[in-house]
């Protein structure tokens, strides 16, 4: 993972990393948008916040040297977060944005 960081192909890697962050991410957002009247723009709008968000987080913890435990990472992110893609999805059915 270091070598593919700091090589040329990091462009790669980040795409890479992006592109299927927001593919898990939207899945996560279209489950919690079930029901509601969101627009697919506004899906995917948080959608990639999120992304922008985890991918960013990650590739510091790569140049960083992966020194804190993933787990860690993941229990921090869960308590950042928890609650925050609903929330945000009401506000966009209700116009509250």
């Amino acid at each position: 993972m270091l070598k593919t960081y700091r090589s040329s192909s990091l462009q790669h890697l980040v795409a890479y990393l992006y592109r299927e962050t927001y593919g898990l991410l939207k899945g996560v957002v279209d489950e919690k948008a079930e029901g509601m009247r969101v627009r697919e723009e506004d899906k995917a709008f948080i959608a990639n916040f999120y992304k922008f968000a985890f991918v960013g987080l990650m590739l510091e913890w790569i140049d960083g040297g992966m020194m804190e435990e993933p787990g860690a990472i993941v229990d921090r992110l869960s308590t950042l977060t928890q609650g925050d893609i609903a929330t945000a999805l009401e506000r966009f059915a209700t116009g509250r944005n």
